[in-house]
């Protein structure tokens, strides 16, 4: 699995009404509102994969999704 399928497949997952949870909790754009036990399954197809929790990282500010589905923490200083 790469990032652009990741990407859309958390497109697809997104719900407005927990996206404004979200942004109303002080989360920024870009975020599509994607509950945590929604990620689960996604989090199974992918596995522990660094590189991509990393591409992951960069592109969304993924904190969560990255540190608690992806794997380990990196060296790329991203705080995990």
């Amino acid at each position: 699995m790469d990032l652009e399928m990741v990407m859309q497949e958390l497109e697809a997952l997104g719900k407005e009404r927990i996206k404004k949870t979200y942004v109303s909790n002080g989360a920024h754009e870009p975020l599509f509102g994607v509950a945590t036990g929604e990620m689960k399954p996604l989090a199974k197809k992918i596995k522990k994969n660094q590189p991509l929790a990393e591409q992951l990282y960069r592109e969304l500010r993924c904190h969560v999704f990255c540190w608690r589905h992806c794997g380990p923490r990196g060296n790329d200083g991203c705080g995990f």
